[in-house]
């Protein structure tokens, strides 16, 4: 009888609530910790841990920046997204993504994000397709770059530096038929 009013007893309380998550700050000073010890996976995550825990879009952007520049492609779509949630016309985060997903070779994705970054055809101007192409250069997947000109530039108004930019992308992936 004891062990069963016990056992009752037990299952009566309240549960104790669960321990606050870590600060946002903490995470960010272990993640320039380990960045300055040269332990780039570790402060990737830990800068991920950050932004994933703050409504302050700097984090995120800080986040995608380190993980991206330093091959953590992963951690750095997490935090470009998250970025771009926070601030969605924010076209450096969309250019992350677009950027990501094209690693990713998910042309759907990134041809989207691209399109977002750039704003509605309309009001883009060829300054912004010059941009657009210097930064996508830097893509190894020079067949996904192309695919996603390509559909920019059947949704967007004649531009000149935008079919520039697709011959550009056409000729480092071999399509020599889509640069003419």
């Amino acid at each position: 009888m004891l062990a069963v009013a016990l056992l009752q007893g037990c299952a009566a309380r309240p549960e104790a609530p669960a321990a606050p998550a870590p600060a946002t700050g903490f995470h960010q000073i272990m993640a320039e910790i380990a960045a300055d010890r040269g332990v780039s996976a570790a402060a990737a995550g830990e800068y991920l841990n950050a932004a994933e825990r703050s409504e302050d879009p700097q984090f995120s952007q800080r986040a995608a920046e380190f993980a991206f520049d330093n091959g953590f492609d992963g951690y750095a779509l997490r935090a470009a997204r998250r970025w771009a949630q926070l601030e969605p016309d924010s076209a450096s985060a969309q250019l992350y993504v677009a950027r990501l997903m094209l690693r990713r070779n998910d042309i759907a994705a990134a041809a989207a994000a691209t399109a977002q970054a750039l704003g509605p055809p309309e009001a883009r101007d060829e300054e912004d397709y010059a941009l657009l192409a210097d930064e996508l250069a830097e893509e190894d997947n020079s067949e996904g770059v192309t695919r996603v000109m390509t559909r920019l530039a059947a949704r967007a108004p004649p531009s000149l530096q935008l079919q520039l930019a697709l011959a550009a992308a056409a000729l480092r992936s071999a399509e020599p038929d889509l640069a003419e």
